[in-house]
């Protein structure tokens, strides 16, 4: 056999062999089993919340502790993983273990920040969860390793554009949003209008400080009149800001000049 192609089926030997420390601790602590059970619809789902296929085999350990545990495989194997009932009611123990269980179940609000990568490929990804079956309560932020940790609630993600042409973001933002808020209603409303924007314009120093105080270029290319009517300002007191002194014979004069049609254009 090809030597190259021998070590890749050995790499993934290897691969599969490793088990979840926590499900072997589980497999220690059997002390009986069920094999070869059959799902059925929507009866099991796996600990990032997806539903088990109707068919799937599965089998269950009994622990000494009195604890009953659900995993995927007719018999227990390397790629056993373990699933949850979606109705506890069915088991008076399953029942109880879940109560135990509810804490480590819930999830908390954590908002996403962008990234200099982020800004680097325009879109940062943001996740969103809402407890299931509960209308009344509000959908909120969570992080990507919480995402779909949990089957206690409904989740959606979003792209989330964040630089570019900002009538496009607009655009394309609503309407990732318009799609997100078919799963959870009213996740819009955890997201304003040009979060975490950031433009694609350089601006220089000076042109900072004029969009600060509003000032347009038009405005920053008109010359002072204040050359043409010779206009000095003397210190002032203390108390006041001083006093101007202009040519009264300049503004007659350029008064004069306007009237004639003489006037300077950049005023």
């Amino acid at each position: 056999m090809n030597p190259q192609l021998q070590k890749i089926l050995d790499d993934r030997k290897k691969k599969l062999s490793v088990v979840s420390p926590g499900i072997s601790d589980i497999h220690d602590r059997t002390v009986r089993a069920e094999k070869n059970l059959v799902a059925g619809e929507r009866e099991f789902l796996t600990e990032r919340g997806k539903y088990i296929d109707k068919g799937t085999l599965y089998h269950i350990h009994y622990t000494n502790d009195n604890k009953s545990y659900y995993m995927t495989g007719g018999e227990h194997n390397e790629r056993t993983a373990l699933i949850f009932r979606t109705d506890v009611s069915d088991s008076d123990r399953d029942y109880y273990n879940i109560l135990n269980r509810q804490d480590n179940l819930k999830i908390e609000s954590k908002a996403t920040l962008p990234t200099d990568d982020d800004y680097l490929n325009g879109m940062m990804k943001r996740y969103f969860a809402k407890k299931t079956n509960e209308s009344s309560s509000p959908a909120f932020e969570v992080s990507a390793d919480d995402f779909q940790s949990s089957p206690l609630y409904d989740y959606v993600s979003i792209n989330w554009n964040i630089k570019g042409n900002k009538e496009e973001v607009l655009k394309k933002n609503r309407f990732n949003v318009a799609v997100a808020s078919k799963k959870i209603p009213n996740v819009g409303k955890l997201l304003p209008n040009y979060q975490y924007y950031r433009s694609d314009e350089v601006l220089t120093n000076k042109e900072d400080i004029q969009n600060r105080l509003g000032i347009t270029p038009e405005q920053n290319t008109q010359e002072p009149v204040t050359k043409e009517l010779d206009v000095t300002l003397r210190r002032g007191s203390k108390r006041g800001i001083g006093r101007m002194k202009v040519n009264r014979e300049a503004v007659r004069r350029l008064s004069q000049s306007r009237r004639n049609g003489g006037g300077s254009s950049s005023y």
